[in-house]
C-alpha cells in the first residue's frame, strides 16, 4: 500500500518532534508536505491502473488521521515479523553506531518506532529511564540542528555540470545538462560525502579517457547506505 508510506513520510517529523516539546512542522511546510504526497501518490501506478482518481487525504490534519487510524489496527502477531524487526534495529544501530552504544541504538529505534510496534513485534519496550535518556538526546539533537547553520550545499549544487553536446540537436529536449562523469575520483571524492557511502563508484565512472586513474589506490567504496534497514 503506497498511501501509508507516504503520509508516514510527510506527518513523520511533526509526530516526533511534537511529543518531544519541540516546535512542529510550519504551515507552509505542511501544505508543502501534503502536496509533494498527493502529487507522487497520484503519479504512480498499480495493477488495476494508475492512482490519479484514487482519493488522498484532503489536508494535513486528515494525513495525521489517516495515520493514526492505520497504525491502531489490530494486526496480529507473527514470527516473521519478529524476526525482521530483529534484523532491522540490529543493522541500524550497527550502521550507526560504535560498539560501545549499540545498546542505545538499539533504546532509540524502539523509541522511532513506538511503544505498539515493539508490543506487537515482542521486541521489548524501553524502561522509563532509558525512555528518558532517549528524549534527552533527540531533543538536544534537534535544537542543535535548529540553532547551527548549515554550510552544506545540496548534493546537484555540489556537483559540477556540463552541457551534453549530443542532447542539443535533438528536437524537445533543449540541451540536457549532466554530471561530467568524466572527472577522476580524487578531484569528485571531498565533494560527494554521500555518494561515498551509497554507491560504488566503479559501476558508473567511465575509465580511462587519458585522463588518470578514476578509483584512489586502495580505497573501495562499499554497499548502500542502510540498503537493508530502509
Amino acid at each position: 500500500m503506497l498511501l501509508y508510506p507516504l503520509v508516514l513520510a510527510a506527518t513523520f517529523g511533526d509526530r516526533l518532534w511534537i511529543p518531544l516539546g519541540l516546535p512542529g512542522t510550519s504551515e507552509p511546510m505542511k501544505a508543502a508536505w501534503h502536496r509533494w504526497a498527493q502529487a507522487l501518490f497520484r503519479s504512480r501506478e498499480r495493477e488495476s491502473g494508475p492512482l490519479a482518481e484514487e482519493a488522498f487525504p484532503a489536508d494535513w490534519s486528515a494525513m495525521t488521521e489517516f495515520a493514526l487510524e492505520f497504525e491502531s489496527r489490530s494486526y496480529e502477531q507473527t514470527d516473521s515479523g519478529h524476526r525482521v524487526a530483529i534484523v532491522m534495529m540490529d543493522v541500524f544501530s550497527r550502521r550507526w553506531f560504535p560498539a560501545p552504544l549499540r545498546a542505545f541504538g538499539n533504546y532509540l529505534t524502539r523509541y522511532l518506532a513506538g511503544e505498539r510496534v515493539c508490543r506487537l513485534h515482542r521486541i521489548g519496550w524501553i524502561s522509563p529511564r532509558r525512555e528518558w535518556v532517549v528524549r534527552a538526546f533527540l531533543k538536544t539533537a534537534f535544537r542543535v540542528q535548529r540553532v547551527l547553520p548549515d554550510y552544506g550545499k545540496p548534493l546537484p549544487e555540489r556537483l559540477p555540470r556540463r552541457r551534453d553536446p549530443e542532447s542539443a540537436d535533438r528536437p524537445g529536449r533543449g540541451g540536457r545538462c549532466h554530471v561530467d562523469l568524466h572527472l577522476r575520483v580524487s578531484e569528485l571524492w571531498p565533494k560527494m560525502p554521500v555518494l561515498r557511502r551509497c554507491a560504488r563508484m566503479e559501476r558508473w565512472l567511465p575509465g580511462g579517457q587519458g585522463r588518470g586513474p578514476l578509483v584512489r589506490p586502495s580505497t573501495s567504496v562499499a554497499g548502500t547506505a542502510m540498503s537493508t534497514a530502509a
